[in-house]
């Protein structure tokens, strides 16, 4: 966020803030993708090796769902500036906006 604060109308530092910017989100995506990755893992192994049911392991695979949505949201949004239709946006989490 503080990387968008820019209020330069230098177009050479417009275009350095971008690429910033944008080095940001993969970065940070990158990172959300192992937590993903490692949340994947760890629901895998309470389901296999200690044999819970999926009854129990449902919340944490709708939650893994969302991170995986929001993953495959933000560069379509940051880098392609594709707009996200209104029935792919999630609001919260906590809450199921139908």
């Amino acid at each position: 966020m503080r990387l968008k604060r820019s209020t330069s109308k230098d177009p050479d530092k417009r275009a350095a803030r971008q690429g910033e910017i944008e080095q940001a989100y993969c970065d940070y995506l990158q990172l959300a993708a192992q937590f993903l990755a490692r949340a994947r893992a760890t629901r895998a192994m309470l389901h296999i090796g200690y044999s819970l049911p999926d009854m129990l392991l449902a919340d944490l695979g709708n939650y893994l769902a969302h991170g995986a949505r929001q993953i495959d949201q933000t560069p379509r949004r940051i880098r392609n500036g594709e707009r996200i239709p209104h029935g792919e946006k999630l609001f919260s989490i906590f809450e199921p906006h139908e």
